[in-house]
């Protein structure tokens, strides 16, 4: 509560204050009784691991709670995160803004930076999370193989090899073959 108690600022987990609010996430609210009120979702965003040389983008969601015309601008303080739109006016819609992430520029590691949404109904801060990772480069040789004529009932076994060029961590979770009569 603000020292004229004009303005109050919460978190919640509650599903029911934002209509359509299905993400599971914790939202952020500052709350005038008089004017326009700033509202987001998420309170933030995790893009989790991303790996180098990659984009990505998630929504958030600026809202009016207040009374009248919510005015606001969103800045971020990083060079691999953008917002878009970067402003807008809500008299009670939700309107999504864009957040993305580019890490072409990023070494391997852990990254956050801050999205700030001033407004006119109160101030918002949305920490953003990204960790970058090296990406792998799969290959396989020989590219093809020729089975030939297998009997229905008998099987053929070949041989390949998978490797990896790039500079990442190459992890197989499960080899399968197509069916190449059903392709």
């Amino acid at each position: 509560i603000s020292a004229d108690g004009r303005y109050v600022a919460f978190h919640s987990e509650a599903d029911d204050f934002v209509p359509n609010d299905t993400n599971g996430k914790q939202d952020a609210f500052v709350v005038s009784w008089e004017d326009p009120a700033l509202s987001y979702t998420p309170a933030a965003i995790d893009f989790g691991v991303r790996s180098q040389g990659s984009t990505a983008s998630q929504n958030l969601q600026v809202r009016n709670l207040g009374k009248g015309t919510l005015s606001y601008s969103l800045t971020e303080n990083s060079s691999w995160c953008s917002v878009t739109p970067d402003a807008g006016e809500s008299s009670g819609e939700a309107d999504d803004i864009s957040v993305g992430i580019d890490t072409s520029a990023l070494s391997p590691g852990s990254y956050s930076c801050v999205v700030l949404i001033a407004s006119d109904g109160g101030l918002g801060i949305v920490p953003v999370y990204l960790s970058v990772q090296l990406t792998p480069d799969i290959a396989v040789t020989p590219a093809g193989r020729d089975f030939g004529s297998v009997p229905e009932g008998s099987s053929s076994d070949q041989m390949f090899t998978v490797s990896n060029n790039g500079p990442g961590d190459l992890i197989i979770g499960t080899v399968a073959a197509a069916d190449p009569v059903a392709a």
